[in-house]
């Protein structure tokens, strides 16, 4: 038992790692800090409405309409604008509402604006953090997180995917402070890169404008922990590499922790590592070959250019597939990737799906069965997966990428059924078309925005087959209900599909430097994530990291 659990974590690494079978210095766009709510952002005149809704699909009881003679006074009844109840005050991003007498009644707080455009042109709501105080027409709510706010609109409701999962900006298992606007106009999309050098494998930071280029060995998994910063896994560099502007510059530097009874730095030492994820405050680390997952933060949160300290979070050191208490009991076999919705963790490991509950560790199983490969779409561990890698999250739902599958999977998380919501069971290609009929060549990493999922799509070259995907892809929801139902479609949006960046004569197809994203070449893109304005991806074997944007 324990050496085919061996064997197959080493089949996995064989994969994930060893294979999916010269740039100048790079730039980033990375995006800043969101704008927030002032008061000159809601009207110059009294009698405009605020629309809050705080649920998928349901427009919330609480409509705020403004009246009276100094626009700052408030009702809860849209359609009476007479009767006056109180005012109300915008400090700092908060909107307060007090009553006549001037005691708080509710609050809205992390107000943030929400573009659909890179460039901030055209405002499509306001993303709330929380919104305090029961709704004057709706049960007593003490709290209700990430709603979205709209002024004088009516919006599509029942379009709008949302997610517990979106607080404080929290969505996909990274810090995404914004909405991506979808890839409507695939044609107009460009790729840049911002890390690395095409095609050289190494291990160098990259600190200041004197320093060489940084140099990855094989980067795979990322998260952004406020979308400036990126973490990605170094995977055969044992460590983690964290990206972010600084002057002026895309800084490269391997995080480091103080070694015990000294002052002397050091990196973060993992073995073969394979992805990543954070709630903001924390990072979270599948340690594939030591069969357990790390939790890494910083010393000093307001230095993350500074020590950090890492602690296991869950596994023995052993491998193998048991649930339980995650110090003591809890085995993994070959924990692959991993996603958080704030409370929880969720790893693919051994054809299985592992939640870990962040505040005790606790492992259980979610769904499928480990060591038990295959197709089944079920409930929890009836369901069966054939090893799944990459893997998401909304809040609601997890997103796999079922590798072998060449599938993506749905998991409730309230109830552990898992649904195939695109691809074909056992058959690989790079079909764009509606989800049920759409082909997948062997998706890797999996990435959401709350409402489209994007997939790197890597192909079989480590087996040496015919080299198929080597692309980045689209799901998008059905138009009508928000989710991934019959009319949900698979588009691609980076890469050339049956084309890898290797050497022909010593010289790369593709030099790394900016262009259409459709006429990319990649070599096993692995990790992939979103700061909500742009999308970031681990090359793996290109040994670079590449942002997909809007022209």
């Amino acid at each position: 038992m324990q050496k085919t659990m061996l064997l197959m974590a080493a089949l996995v690494l064989s994969l994930m790692i060893s294979g999916c079978g010269g740039g100048g210095t790079p730039t980033s766009v990375i995006g800043g800090t969101p704008d927030v709510l002032t008061a000159s952002d809601i009207f110059s005149q009294p009698g405009h409405t605020f629309n809050i809704t705080a649920s998928k699909g349901t427009a919330a009881a609480t409509f705020h309409t403004y009246s009276g003679t100094t626009g700052k006074d408030w009702n809860s009844n849209p359609l009476d604008t007479s009767v006056r109840q109180g005012t109300w005050s915008i400090t700092n991003g908060t909107v307060s509402f007090n009553d006549l007498s001037g005691s708080p009644v509710k609050t809205i707080t992390g107000i943030q604006k929400v573009y659909t455009d890179a460039t901030k042109t055209n405002l499509a709501y306001w993303l709330i953090s929380a919104f305090d105080g029961p709704p004057p027409q709706a049960p007593a709510l003490p709290t209700t997180f990430d709603c979205r706010m709209y002024v004088d609109a009516t919006p599509a409701f029942g379009n709008y995917t949302r997610s517990a999962a979106v607080h404080n900006g929290l969505m996909g298992g990274a810090i995404q402070k914004n909405s991506l606007a979808a890839f409507t106009n695939i044609t107009t999309s460009l790729i840049e890169t911002v890390a690395g050098t095409p095609g050289t494998q190494g291990t160098s930071d990259h600190v200041s404008a004197q320093d060489a280029p940084a140099l990855f060995g094989k980067p795979v998994g990322i998260t952004t922990m406020d979308g400036n910063a990126f973490f990605v896994v170094d995977n055969v560099n044992y460590n983690i590499r964290m990206l972010r502007v600084e002057n002026g510059i895309m800084t490269v530097r391997v995080l480091k922790t103080v070694v015990a009874g000294t002052t002397t730095t050091t990196p973060i030492a993992l073995n073969l590592p394979s992805d990543i994820t954070t709630d903001g405050t924390n990072l979270y680390v599948t340690d594939t070959n030591n069969f357990a997952i790390q939790r890494i933060n910083p010393d000093n949160a307001s230095d993350l250019a500074g020590t950090w300290t890492m602690t296991k979070l869950a596994g023995t050191g052993t491998s193998g597939s048991f649930d339980g208490d995650g110090l003591t009991t809890a085995r993994f076999a070959a924990p692959l990737g991993i996603t958080t919705d704030g409370t929880n963790l969720y790893v693919t490991d051994n054809h299985a799906i592992r939640k870990i509950v962040i505040s005790t560790g606790n492992v259980t199983t979610l769904a499928g069965s480990p060591g038990s490969p295959g197709a089944t779409d079920d409930t929890g561990t009836a369901a069966r997966f054939n090893l799944p890698i990459g893997i998401t999250t909304d809040g609601t739902n997890l997103y796999v990428a079922d590798t072998n599958n060449y599938a993506i999977r749905q998991v409730a998380i309230a109830t552990g059924k898992v649904t195939k919501i695109a691809g074909v069971f056992g058959t690989t290609g790079a079909t764009d078309t509606a989800r049920g009929t759409a082909t997948f060549s062997g998706p890797q990493g999996i990435a959401t925005d709350g409402t489209n999922l994007y997939v790197s799509d890597w192909g079989r070259v480590s087996y040496g087959n015919p080299v198929v995907g080597q692309t980045i892809r689209m799901i998008t929801p059905d138009p009508v209900t928000g989710t991934f139902g019959a009319s949900s479609t698979v588009t691609t949006i980076a890469g050339t599909s049956g084309h890898i960046n290797v050497r022909v004569n010593n010289t790369l197809p593709d030099s790394g430097a900016t262009e259409p994203a459709q006429n990319a070449y990649f070599y096993c893109p692995a990790g992939i994530t979103t700061d909500g304005t742009s999308l970031f991806v681990t090359d793996a074997l290109n040994y670079t990291i590449r942002r997909i944007y809007k022209r």
